[in-house]
């Protein structure tokens, strides 16, 4: 993602920075973060969704629930994925608790390790 990547895109998707595009009725989309599903009338053109609690919490919040409801085994595919996310700052502390949270969490979905056993 190159750098001027959210200039002029704030209200775009934070996932590829498509245009939003708003729906006439609720539909039930799940938040490519925290894993839940919600009703809503909001998602970009590639269908990503945000829920509210994963749009504006903090950097912590975001890599913990993403990484606890995440069923990828690529720790790089799931690093950039949340770098997407702008409460992640390219060049912030972010990245001290990012690295081992993805690792960790790639080890745990090949051993099939459940989200329960995750958070202890």
């Amino acid at each position: 993602m190159d750098k001027d990547f959210w200039k002029g895109n704030q209200n775009n998707c934070l996932i590829c920075g498509a245009a939003l595009q708003y729906l006439t009725e609720l539909k039930k989309l799940k938040c490519e973060y925290c894993g839940l599903s919600f009703e809503a009338n909001a998602s970009c053109k590639k269908g990503h969704y945000i829920c509210d609690g994963c749009h504006s919490s903090s950097a912590l919040d975001i890599i913990e629930k993403y990484c606890l409801t995440s069923q990828l085994i690529n720790p790089v595919e799931m690093a950039n994925h949340l770098m997407s996310h702008p409460a992640i700052k390219m060049h912030g502390p972010e990245h001290h608790f990012l690295v081992p949270a993805v690792l960790i969490t790639g080890y745990c979905n090949i051993k099939k390790i459940s989200s329960e056993e995750k958070q202890k």
